[in-house]
């Protein structure tokens, strides 16, 4: 029997940080958030949230004292010292990941396990001391965590055995699915969806229409939100960074270099998506889309399945992950059926 993970630091304050500290908070964990920024609020947030829950009676007196005894809020990285988990939600930079993890190792147990939050950078890069690597591993939350049944657990020649199964153990009782990825299978999800991300752009690159219409194809036919908006809410400069990474493991990357190309060109405007007011879409000046014809939505379409499975078989064909949990990981990710797409070829 591995040893049981009992105390959790999270680092970041970010929306990932602040959704995995909110979920977290569920479960019988201690736990400690170090954020380096607006401590006083967020405790207060916190606060606000554990008395509304009191006084709606769904925790009783005792566990409401108990999660105010367990959970604590800082900004003092000392704080983690006791952590028999640390996960790092910090911004997508290699550099400052590899510094905050070179800071932890000189402060945490020998034990304690230091998970990645990244969507793009694998773990085995985090450290350059080969007798840390064994500590460090990824573990990749979607976002929002509390929606978003699904985690990769990305795992390195350098971690033992024993540190997997603790990971193992520790996501089964949270009740996350996860799939467990290596050097060779990593970050497949989200590298799935940039070939879908890919051919998006490449039928308003080549056949002109427009990313509000595409995305209305997309709003009826796949997920609850268009490519393009969902880009834009994610942010541009995150998207662009992430893909740079994924298109290590592409041999072929001209079916990415018009959407790789127009990003650069968004980023060097500071045309960022929401957070911009400006990305793919304009959020000052909103204008109306214009109706797309039943054929081109049909083509719209049948073009985007094609792609989706073209780069779903190859997953499957190389053994990359089982088709079972493939189907599941996607659905999960996108809050969708894909298995429905096969209608639209």
């Amino acid at each position: 029997m591995t040893e049981q993970i009992k105390h959790i630091g999270i680092v970041g304050g970010g929306k990932m940080g602040t959704s995995l500290f909110s979920f977290l908070s569920k479960y019988d964990f201690k736990i400690t958030w170090y954020i380096r920024n607006e401590v006083e609020k967020a405790k207060k947030k916190h606060q606000r949230k554990l008395d509304r829950t009191l006084k709606n009676q769904l925790i009783s007196k005792n566990e409401f004292e108990q999660i105010k005894q367990n959970h604590r809020i800082t900004n003092s990285i000392a704080d983690l010292a006791n952590s028999n988990l640390v996960i790092e939600c910090i911004n997508e930079n290699l550099n400052a990941k590899k510094d905050l993890i070179s800071e932890l190792f000189s402060l945490l147990p020998s034990d304690t396990i230091i998970a990645s939050n990244s969507s793009s950078i694998k773990p085995e890069l985090l450290s350059g001391i080969a007798e840390q690597k064994e500590r460090i591993i990824g573990l990749h939350f979607f976002f929002p965590v509390e929606m978003k049944n699904v985690v990769e657990l990305i795992t390195t020649k350098y971690n033992s055995e024993t540190t997997i199964n603790r990971l193992n153990e520790f996501l089964v009782s949270i009740h996350k699915f996860h799939l467990i990825q290596n050097h060779s299978n990593v970050f497949l999800l989200n590298r799935l969806m940039l070939h879908l991300q890919a051919a998006a752009f490449n039928l308003h690159y080549e056949k002109k229409w427009s990313f509000a219409q595409i995305d209305s194809v997309i709003d009826q036919y796949f997920f609850p939100i268009g490519i393009f908006a969902m880009m834009d809410n994610i942010g541009i400069d995150l998207i662009y960074k992430s893909a740079l990474n994924y298109l290590e493991y592409e041999k072929d990357k001209k079916h990415f270099m018009p959407l790789m190309d127009y990003m650069q060109k968004s980023i060097s405007n500071n045309r960022l998506g929401v957070k911009t007011k400006c990305g793919f879409f304009s959020y000052i000046n909103i204008e109306d889309t214009i109706p797309i014809l039943d054929k081109d939505k049909k083509q719209i379409a049948t073009s985007l399945a094609n792609s989706y499975f073209s780069s779903y078989n190859w997953i499957i064909e190389n053994n990359l992950c089982s088709k079972k949990d493939l189907i599941f990981a996607m659905n999960e990710y996108l809050d969708t059926d894909t298995e429905k797409w096969n209608d639209l070829i």
